[in-house]
């Protein structure tokens, strides 16, 4: 679990949404993110823990669409070989 410097989330948990990795309530889930959305590891992150993954290159974000996954769910490109397209959107993910 992460440790967070920041105290923007709420204390309670009732009518809360949790982020599923650092254990964070928030009290609307605008301020939160679904992740893998089309996969069976479904996650729930805050804003901290998305910026925290993606430097650390647990998350990746496609230039084209702007959605966030896991880099081990990009799709070979056919014409190249390389592991590089989207699996949301369907594009080269990185130009």
């Amino acid at each position: 679990m992460m440790e967070q410097s920041f105290s923007q989330g709420c204390q309670s948990n009732e009518g809360a949404f949790k982020c599923t990795c650092c254990g964070q309530y928030f009290a609307d889930d605008f301020e939160l993110r679904e992740i893998n959305e089309e996969g069976s590891t479904n996650q729930v992150l805050c804003d901290y823990c998305v910026a925290t993954m993606e430097n650390t290159g647990e998350l990746t974000r496609c230039e084209c669409c702007g959605n966030l996954f896991a880099p081990s769910r990009l799709k070979v490109n056919s014409e190249n070989g390389l592991q590089e397209i989207c699996p949301m959107c369907g594009e080269v993910w990185c130009e």
